[in-house]
């Protein structure tokens, strides 16, 4: 401190001074503190940053290998399932005409019998469409 200043204004002003700059002093120093305590919190959200864009690359990753993986299988059951079609019409071109009066069930590979329509009802009777059998004629009288 200056000594024109302590001549000037007497000791009380001198030891208020002196008290200013302890504070200034101790100010800076805290300020200095603060300022690196900052600094550790940046770095630190920093490298929690890149830890997370590594994190979030990792699992991209391991989601594309996964779909990957789902899709070779969705072709292997795909590849399956055509050469089960395949096996099915060879076995279905390998098959014998079915026998006189059946036809072959293109669904379930069987021969099965025609249906042959009925024989006409007798005279005085007619088929009903509902059941199928002949019955009597009703009169309308």
């Amino acid at each position: 401190m200056d000594d024109s200043v302590v001549q000037q204004f007497g000791g009380s002003v001198a030891r208020s001074l002196k008290s200013i700059d302890r504070v200034i002093a101790k100010t800076k120093k805290a300020v200095k503190a603060k300022k690196a305590d900052m600094k550790k919190y940046d770095d630190s959200i920093t490298k929690a940053a890149s830890k997370i864009k590594k994190m979030q690359k990792a699992i991209a990753k391991e989601m594309i290998q996964a779909k990957k993986d789902e899709m070779k299988k969705f072709e292997a059951d795909i590849k399956k399932a055509a050469q089960k079609i395949e096996k099915m019409k060879k076995k279905l071109a390998k098959l014998t005409a079915c026998a006189e009066g059946k036809m072959r069930n293109p669904e379930t590979g069987r021969c099965r019998k025609v249906k042959s329509p009925k024989a006409p009802c007798k005279p005085g009777k007619v088929r009903s469409s509902i059941t199928g059998r002949c019955r009597k004629v009703k009169s309308s009288a």
